[in-house]
């Protein structure tokens, strides 16, 4: 998927913003950022390996990892008070772009899933995105 590459680049442009120059926010908010981009890029390239060898299952579980993952960083990076302090231009825009293409993969998937769903006993499969608060919610119905 051509969004792993754009998420796994961007965890490689936040491993080479310097501490310096940064407030004390700022920096712990960098090291956060490398913690849960090194997380992020390594689910997304577990993703896009389990999605090319059809593995159905073993793509929700990794999806579902992603999903978790997009969450946390939505409710905890994404706060008003937190954005607002990252006066560095480079770590903001590291951050919006990570979230960014972690969502596009999210998406990428859920079509790519979409049509395999029902030969997998899935009856009802679903993915909602709101914005204000983040928050990625997949539904999976296998009852009647």
């Amino acid at each position: 998927m051509q969004s792993v590459s754009q998420l796994v680049s961007v965890a490689e442009r936040i491993k080479t913003i310097p501490e310096a120059g940064l407030s004390l926010g700022e920096a712990e908010t960098l090291k956060f950022l490398k913690d849960e981009s090194d997380k992020l890029a390594n689910i997304a390239k577990e993703l896009d390996d389990v999605v090319a060898k059809g593995d159905f299952k073993g793509a929700i579980q990794a999806l579902t990892r992603l999903i978790v993952r997009v969450n946390v960083m939505g409710s905890l990076a994404l706060q008003p008070a937190v954005l607002s302090s990252l006066g560095n231009p480079n770590l903001r825009n590291s951050l919006v772009d990570l979230i960014g293409s972690a969502l596009s993969i999210i998406e990428e998937t859920y079509f790519e899933l979409l049509p395999k769903a029902k030969d997998n006993g899935i009856k009802s499969f679903s993915l909602n995105v709101n914005t204000n608060p983040l928050s990625v919610v997949l539904s999976l119905g296998t009852g009647e």
